[in-house]
């Protein structure tokens, strides 16, 4: 299974003008899921957009590396993406925390 890096930030703002603002910055506002807690992040929508243009496609393992004090690196997978009705562009995204049990 292929495995790429996706860079990611937390955000404070979780409301529409503050998700309009990061589209208009060609960031994708998106939400973190995982056992017993969900973070309101961004990513780059061009980058997204490139890991599910690959050759994997959707079934791609993102190791998302959350721009904190300290830096966090988690396996997600994409759950949802969707996407504006008339251009097709996506709204936001939801990733879930995977766990790899690497032996």
């Amino acid at each position: 299974m292929e495995r790429v890096r996706l860079m990611a930030y937390r955000r404070a703002g979780k409301d529409n003008g503050d998700a309009r603002r990061l589209r208009r910055e060609g960031k994708l506002p998106a939400v973190l899921y995982g056992p017993g807690r969900q973070e309101a992040i961004a990513v780059d929508a061009q980058a997204l957009q490139g890991i599910l243009e690959s050759k994997a496609g959707e079934d791609t393992l993102i190791d998302l590396c959350i721009n904190s004090d300290p830096p966090e690196r988690c396996p997600v997978r994409l759950r949802t993406m969707p996407t504006h009705s008339a251009s097709l562009a996506p709204f936001s995204a939801d990733f879930y925390r995977v766990s790899i049990d690497e032996r």
